[in-house]
């Protein structure tokens, strides 16, 4: 029922090589030990590192199983999804919760953010999941999206500023924002069923002819 923020220092430090011996014949039949000249390249190349956490805040408001937990795009706040059905805002360096996202009637399974923007999607055990815009300093607009049939196990931004739905009920399901700044104008582009059975009758079409 926590979320952990942790601080790692990463130090990278080169190795040094180890020879390696590729073992043979010489052309007078005796027994020749030399290294792999490649093999030592790719070696003395490899950069090893070390990595060390520091535990640097425990964030607890959420009543329930904290599920999923993901940066937004300023690197300064966090979103956190929970089992409670709902997710909040938080700011990373003072551990405070800025807000708290609710509207969804049953466990939420994860949250993802927007790389460039200030947008937050949720998806949730009521067969929904939810567009949060943040931009706005104090007017958070909220857009649902319906169509599944069964759990929604995740929602993820593309890189074209699509959005992709996955859920229990086998399909997968595309939506296109037209507008960069109106978050209520996503339309379904596409439904994904099937997938198995389609690319079968694919193959089967490609084999026969």
């Amino acid at each position: 029922m926590s979320t952990h923020i942790w601080t790692v220092n990463i130090t990278l430090a080169r190795q040094a090589a180890t020879p390696v011996v590729l073992e043979g014949i010489a052309e007078d039949n005796s027994p020749r030990n030399t290294p792999d000249p490649d093999l030592l390249d790719e070696l003395e190349s490899h950069e090893a590192f070390e990595a060390a956490a520091s535990l640097q805040l425990i964030l607890k408001e959420h009543a329930g199983v904290v599920i999923a937990a993901e940066w937004m795009c300023d690197g300064k706040q966090l979103v956190t999804a929970s089992w409670d059905h709902t997710a909040k805002l938080w700011d990373a360096e003072r551990g405070e919760c800025v807000c708290t996202l609710s509207g969804h009637d049953e466990e939420l399974t994860n949250c993802c953010t927007h790389p460039t923007q200030r947008l937050i999607a949720t998806s949730s055990r009521d067969t929904t999941f939810r567009l949060c815009d943040m931009r706005a300093p104090t007017i958070h607009s909220v857009n649902v999206f319906q169509g599944h049939s069964n759990c929604v196990t995740t929602a993820v931004f593309t890189s074209k500023d699509n959005m992709v739905s996955a859920s229990d009920d086998r399909t997968i399901k595309v939506a296109s924002r037209l507008s960069q700044l109106d978050c209520h104008s996503w339309y379904p582009l596409n439904t994904i069923r099937c997938l198995v059975l389609l690319f079968v009758c694919h193959l089967s079409v490609c084999m026969s002819t």
